[in-house]
């Protein structure tokens, strides 16, 4: 039976010596596991090493597709040693700790177990609250070596005025490679010049991400018009399906001028936030995109609700 195994979810290791030995003694025979999920394990530094070295060097070092990694500063530091992984897909590391001082994490160390995926990886997912990713963008955009197949990359970054800077400059330089080939691109950052920054960067090169079909922006706000502009300068060269835009405080003008631009396009499904729902807006919603699945929208203040008529079809949070 163990050796059927295609999903494998450690979320903590018992302490005693005796039940550890077993779980590594077992992981040699799990020769089919395509999917492994690793928590936020409370362990001490020898068992958490032994455990990452047995992984290496199971048979799932052939077999993984799929690896969810959460952990803390110390996971990082050992992530030089994992893999390598010959045919994993899919990447998702989940780096939080308590202590947010940017000096915590040194993202190179995520150099090399990257770089080891360069010919099979195509979704990268980082969440951090303490890694700087700056050092690691301007490494792999100044290395020879490039991703082939990547076609996803989300990137959530909590609150810290660390990545406030150069975080902009250098993930463009790194996504700069796979503007053409990217099907879903989803940035969380919480300072909005970050974002601001990276769209006007975009706009800028030629490679206008024309493969994309997802694109999830989420920044606290949009301070500049400026940066809807450069949204909107973007959208002609799309061929979405998905738009996310979460802000509620996207003013009435600048909404109707982004829905009246996503007109020219496919969308299905759009999500976004706007400062008031009226009556009017929902028509210039139901005229200009009547090829909409689904729409969620993310309001402030619901103008004339008297007035207001929601199709079975729609969603609205408030």
């Amino acid at each position: 039976m163990v050796s059927r195994v295609k999903v494998l979810r450690i979320t903590s290791v018992e302490p005693q010596p005796s039940s550890f030995a077993g779980l590594l003694s077992t992981l040699p025979l799990l020769t089919a596991v395509r999917k492994l999920e690793i928590g936020d394990i409370e362990t001490h530094q020898g068992q958490f090493t032994a455990l990452i070295q047995a992984i290496s060097s199971s048979p799932m070092a052939s077999t993984l597709r799929q690896l969810n990694l959460r952990g803390r500063e110390e996971t990082l530091a050992l992530l030089e040693a994992l893999g390598p992984f010959k045919n994993l897909e899919e990447l998702s590391l989940e780096l939080n700790a308590a202590n947010r001082d940017p000096t915590a994490g040194d993202s190179l160390l995520l150099k090399p177990f990257l770089l080891g995926l360069s010919s099979t990886l195509q979704l990268l997912q980082i969440e951090t609250n303490f890694v700087v990713l700056s050092p690691l963008f301007n490494a792999l955009s100044a290395s020879p070596i490039q991703f082939q197949n990547l076609k996803s990359v989300s990137l959530f970054l909590p609150s810290s005025e660390s990545f406030a800077d150069l975080q902009a400059d250098a993930l463009h330089r790194f996504l700069l490679p796979y503007y053409d080939t990217l099907k879903e691109l989803k940035l969380w950052f919480p300072q909005r010049r970050t974002t601001e920054d990276w769209l006007a960067e975009v706009v800028k090169c030629k490679p206008r991400l024309s493969s994309l079909r997802t694109l999830s922006i989420i920044p606290p706000t949009f301070s500049k018009e400026t940066c809807v502009d450069a949204l909107i300068a973007l959208i002609p060269h799309l061929k979405l399906s998905t738009l996310l835009v979460l802000s509620c405080t996207l003013p009435d003008k600048v909404a109707t001028k982004l829905i009246k631009v996503l007109a020219t396009t496919n969308l299905g499904y759009l999500e976004m936030g706007v400062t008031s729902l009226s009556v009017s807006f929902l028509d210039l919603l139901a005229s200009k995109l009547p090829q909409l699945d689904k729409l969620n929208l993310n309001i402030s203040v619901l103008v004339g609700s008297e007035e207001v008529y929601i199709p079975f079809s729609l969603y609205f949070y408030s």
